[in-house]
């Protein structure tokens, strides 16, 4: 068994990638949705701290590129998922 401190890094795990209507959706990733949501509650439930990242971009930024718009803040595409 491991032993130390954990932490949960939950990376990315937005509407825009993963709902089928998002942006910039990855085809069959809504499939991780039940495992993300047992992964969560067993942190929640463990007091593990969750260190997560988001994307976030502006219509004028040169980043998207070559990727259409997506995780625009302030959009729903921009916020999480909730598993």
């Amino acid at each position: 068994m491991l032993d130390g401190p954990f932490v949960f890094v939950d990376i990315d795990t937005q509407r825009d990638f993963l709902e089928p209507t998002g942006a910039l959706y990855v085809p069959g990733s809504s499939a991780i949705l039940p495992q993300l949501a047992r992964l969560t509650a067993c942190a929640r439930d463990r007091l593990i701290p969750v260190l997560a990242t988001a994307c976030a971009h502006r219509l004028d930024d040169p980043d998207p590129e070559p990727f259409p718009p997506h995780c625009l803040v302030g959009t729903p595409g921009q916020g999480r998922v909730w598993a």
